[in-house]
């Protein structure tokens, strides 16, 4: 399993976001990436996010590979001005409890067939 953790804390701009403000920040970065899908889950999905929360994206796109998902993840680090965890979906166990997690409380927040 990959995950791409970045630490993108700025102490002095610290804020919660609603899921509408993810989608409308992140749409034009997965538009440039050509992601297929991405799920939102953690904190920020179960409504429990507090200031130090980082968000948790799970891209379900195979044609994503480690460099592409690196260089994102720093994308929606600088937009986003928060600690960012992306996991490959294809990369992750199916009995491991990270796959239990997104499956169980993921919501879609970006899909390339809705989003244009």
């Amino acid at each position: 399993m990959e995950i791409y953790k970045g630490y993108y804390s700025n102490k002095k701009y610290q804020f919660i976001y609603n899921i509408e403000d993810i989608k409308k920040i992140v749409k034009p970065i997965f538009d440039e990436y050509e992601v297929n899908r991405v799920l939102l889950f953690g904190s920020y999905a179960r409504n429990e996010a507090s200031l130090i929360s980082d968000i948790d994206f799970c891209i379900i796109d195979p044609r994503i590979k480690s460099l592409k998902l690196f260089t994102l993840k720093g994308d929606l680090q600088k937009a986003l001005s928060k600690d960012i965890d992306i996991f490959q979906l294809s990369s992750i166990k199916i009995d491991s409890p990270i796959y239990k997690n997104i499956f169980n409380e993921g919501i879609t927040i970006y899909d390339s067939k809705y989003n244009h």
